[in-house]
């Protein structure tokens, strides 16, 4: 099992429509606004900062996305890590449980093309499947990809976005 917001996630940005945010929320909300447009989730607390967790999905595959607060300007980042597939858990606890090696690399493919689609070719990338890849979005934001290796047979992939 692993923490939901490893030290390793760096973080980025999404966009939908015209104003800067993930999906329905936008960069500044309060938490309790989050918890209004994605109930069900639970508050806790991630790296010092407020935080709620939430099941989502990207691409169709169900992940778990963390959006994180500052107390003064309100949400700034969020990040979504897939767990493997058909696990169980508690949102109230941090921790999810890793894909294996083979999985985690079929859940990458899938939202990388989800993010081509939407973003065209990455503007940071490297090569091997664990670089980051990077884009840029018209409000000169970032959305990061990225797979960590956890060990031999377990790897995480996650997305982050925060505001620019």
């Amino acid at each position: 099992m692993k923490r939901v917001i490893a030290a390793t996630l760096l973080l980025g940005v999404l966009t939908t429509g015209a104003r800067a945010g993930y999906d329905r929320a936008r960069w500044g909300l309060t938490l309790s606004q989050v918890e209004k447009l994605y109930p069900g989730g639970s508050d806790g607390e991630q790296q010092g900062e407020m935080s709620y967790a939430v099941l989502t999905s990207v691409a169709g595959i169900p992940g778990l996305a963390t959006f994180l607060f500052d107390p003064k300007e309100g949400l700034h980042s969020v990040v979504v890590v897939f767990p493997r597939q058909g696990a169980k858990f508690d949102l109230s606890k941090d921790f999810y449980a890793p894909l294996a090696t083979a999985e985690a690399f079929k859940v990458r493919q899938a939202v990388l093309q989800e993010l081509r689609k939407r973003y065209g070719p990455p503007a940071i990338q490297g090569e091997g499947d664990e670089t980051p890849l990077g884009w840029a979005t018209k409000d000169g934001d970032l959305v990061l990809l990225k797979t960590v290796r956890d060990d031999r047979d377990h790897a995480t992939v996650s997305i982050s976005y925060s505001k620019a």
